[in-house]
Order: structure tokens, then C-alpha cells, then sequence
């Protein structure tokens, strides 16, 4: 998955389980948190991004569905340094359970949990 730094972005992702066998119900999901980060061992404090399912960076139409929709707005990245990164979700469960899900590409059957920010050739001065 590639994004370029700075502009706005809506990233659409289908959330599954940790075996990829079916997508995730996010009915009674409470919070979600998608966050790009620089290591994969970075704190969440540390996260170059993060983006909830409360403060509206995270759309979902059809909790049922398990798709959500993240919305990255132009400043989320202009101050990232290109290359890759990583990223995922953290999802939290009325009855408190967290589950982090790895996010896998539609044109792949394997996981990849890192994300592209490309450099925009156009820039403002």
C-alpha cells in the first residue's frame, strides 16, 4: 500500500481475523485505532499517526461488514520522512477484549503490515 505525504487520503480496508478466514464484525466494537508507525516496536504514544473510530478518522458504514474507511487528512503526513512504515489497527470489544489486526493486501494472500509514503513531487515552498 502506497500513500503520498501530504495529501488527503482515504485508505478503504477490509478488517480480518487474525487467520484471514473472514472479516472482522465490528458491531460491538467501542473504539478502533489505526496508527502508522516508524518501528514496529514503537509505543503507541509514539505512533506517527493515529486515528479513531471516535474522533472520525475512521468511518465504518456496515460494522457487519468488517470495512472501514480511514480518513488522512493533509497534515497526518507532510512531516513524515518517505519510505516504509508500518501499520495497523487495535480494535477494543464491549466486553474490553483488544485484538491487533495485521493488515493484508487485496493482490496478495499474505500479510503485510508496512505502508509506502511517497514523496509528493509537487510541493509548496
Amino acid at each position: 500500500m502506497q500513500i503520498k505525504k501530504g495529501n488527503y487520503t482515504i485508505l478503504e480496508i477490509g478488517i480480518k481475523d487474525e487467520n484471514n478466514k473472514y472479516i472482522t464484525d465490528l458491531s460491538t466494537a467501542t473504539e478502533i485505532y489505526y496508527m502508522i508507525k516508524e518501528n514496529q516496536a514503537d509505543t503507541n504514544i509514539d505512533a506517527l499517526v493515529t486515528k479513531t473510530k471516535t474522533d472520525g478518522g475512521i468511518i465504518i458504514d456496515t460494522p457487519s461488514t468488517g470495512f472501514c474507511r480511514i480518513i488522512l487528512n493533509a497534515g497526518d503526513t507532510e512531516n513524515i520522512e518517505p519510505g516504509f512504515k508500518y501499520h495497523g489497527f487495535q480494535i477494543k470489544y464491549s466486553n474490553d477484549d483488544i485484538k491487533e489486526i495485521w493488515i493484508k493486501s487485496e493482490n496478495s494472500n499474505v500479510f503485510d503490515d508496512r505502508i509506502e509514503i511517497l514523496q509528493d513531487i509537487i510541493r509548496k515552498e
